[in-house]
């Protein structure tokens, strides 16, 4: 891949941020099992979104899109610098059986994913899925007493950029 020109009116990893998160909402399939009230994200124009669609405690499943860390490489090549931002995505299913709502979800997201590509940046070369952990909640562990599967996915998106955008001076 070769290194490709950022609009630099924002940074490159709030832009990842919030074509992932555009990625998750616009897949049909994916709101056909959480609601859009459900799908939590928290970048500048949704941040405050539980307030618009509440969701009650024992409406599930949702899921959780939220900031992992990365590696940042600043010298990848003579001209580039790579970096893999990480993300992680909270599913709570809500459901005792991960075939009625922790497998559809993950599935679902995986789906999301390979259909969003480059997530419409220019400057992304991959995007890959991992589960990290799955585990049940027993009832009334969260104070609610719901229960249910739940997972953590990781999200790394893969950054090429051209080095001269780090060195320029603004």
């Amino acid at each position: 891949m070769t290194s490709a020109v950022v609009d630099l009116t924002t940074d490159p990893l709030s832009q990842v941020y919030t074509a992932l998160a555009n990625a998750l909402e616009s897949f049909e399939p994916l709101r056909e099992l959480v609601k859009i009230g459900n799908i939590i994200r928290h970048d500048d124009e949704n941040r405050d979104r539980r307030e618009d669609f509440p969701a009650l405690d024992a409406d599930r499943p949702e899921i959780t899109l939220t900031a992992a860390g990365g590696v940042f490489q600043p010298w990848f090549t003579n001209t580039s610098i790579d970096h893999v931002e990480r993300f992680r995505i909270g599913i709570n299913s809500g459901d005792r059986a991960p075939t009625e709502g922790l497998y559809p979800v993950r599935w679902a997201l995986y789906r999301a994913i390979a259909h969003s590509g480059d997530l419409g940046l220019n400057f992304v070369s991959t995007v890959m899925a991992s589960p990290v952990e799955t585990d049940v909640l027993p009832p009334g562990s969260d104070g609610g007493g719901l229960e249910g599967w739940i997972g953590l996915m990781n999200i790394d998106v893969r950054i090429t950029i051209n080095r001269s955008i780090l060195i320029e001076e603004s």
